[in-house]
């Protein structure tokens, strides 16, 4: 009888250890689920931000080009005013006139790519991990054309 307590509770240890280690298998297995859906959403997340520097890039590359037009058609205006001057079609006052509409006009396309430039230049290096070591971090393939991105000048892709 002496043998068969013995075994029964080698039997409900064996048990506990069993129940024990499925528990903490349990445990690990939920443990990893949970990093791993934190991790989706860490990933969702920076895709959000992406998309949305991404639509914000496009909505000032078109800002931007509507600028670049409007001074290019300011300057043509100014030529213009500048030969009806000479010709005596126009007076000293028209020329002032459209003259500070240029400058007006090329102060707010200076303005917009200022905007533009400091708005997505920081975050843009700091997701191509280059920004803390004054590398350009693909920046030259991000930026439109248009915004005219320079590296600096000892930068080794200039």
């Amino acid at each position: 009888m002496h043998f068969e307590r013995q075994g029964a509770s080698s039997r409900r240890r064996a048990s506990a250890v069993e129940t024990t280690q499925e528990l903490q298998h349990r445990a690990a297995e939920a443990a990893r689920d949970q990093a791993l859906a934190s991790y989706r959403q860490t990933v969702l997340a920076a895709l959000v931000q992406v998309a949305d520097l991404l639509r914000a890039l496009d909505h000032d590359a078109a800002e931007l080009a509507a600028e670049a037009d409007a001074v290019r058609f300011a300057s043509e205006a100014l030529d213009l005013i500048r030969l009806s001057n000479q010709s005596g079609l126009a007076s000293y006052l028209q020329v002032l006139t459209v003259d500070e509409q240029f400058l007006q006009t090329n102060l707010g396309y200076v303005q917009s790519r200022g905007t533009a430039d400091s708005g997505y230049r920081c975050p843009l290096r700091r997701s191509r991990r280059g920004w803390w070591n004054g590398r350009d971090g693909g920046l030259r393939e991000a930026y439109p054309s248009h915004v005219g991105f320079r590296p600096p000048a000892d930068h080794p892709r200039s």
